[in-house]
């Protein structure tokens, strides 16, 4: 596996995002694309020229980064990609004070989050607000 920044390819990305049912982004692909040039940072991970996982934030890099997309290809689950993902970015950003994510309310997710040093809102005595 290699990790490196992403390498726009826009049938790459669409794959990876359709292979994870987030259709949400690639119905308006535009959007995705416009959003991940824009992003603080896009880091990807290819096993060999294939684009197998993705994590993107946005932010200064100085007093916040929020990751917005953590993504691995179904059949690379469970192999330590998505933790590697995550600690490159960690790593990066060490001297940042808030790095946040917000993510699906599953037992999957929240046990991988935690596993790799998040923890949830309420825990931190924080509350997250979403617009309706």
């Amino acid at each position: 596996m290699t990790y490196q920044e992403l390498l726009f390819d826009e049938d790459q990305i669409l794959h990876l995002y359709n292979a994870n049912h987030w259709t949400a982004y690639t119905k308006d692909k535009d959007t995705l694309f416009k959003g991940i040039i824009q992003s603080l940072d896009t880091l990807a991970c290819y096993d060999n020229d294939q684009l197998v996982g993705l994590i993107r934030t946005v932010g200064d890099g100085h007093t916040m980064v929020y990751i917005l997309d953590i993504l691995v290809h179904p059949d690379y689950h469970r192999q330590g990609i998505g933790r590697t993902l995550i600690n490159k970015i960690l790593t990066k950003y060490t001297h940042v004070r808030q790095i946040h994510l917000a993510t699906d309310n599953t037992p999957e997710q929240q046990a991988f989050y935690e596993a790799v040093g998040f923890q949830q809102y309420g825990d931190a005595g924080l509350v997250g607000y979403k617009r309706k």
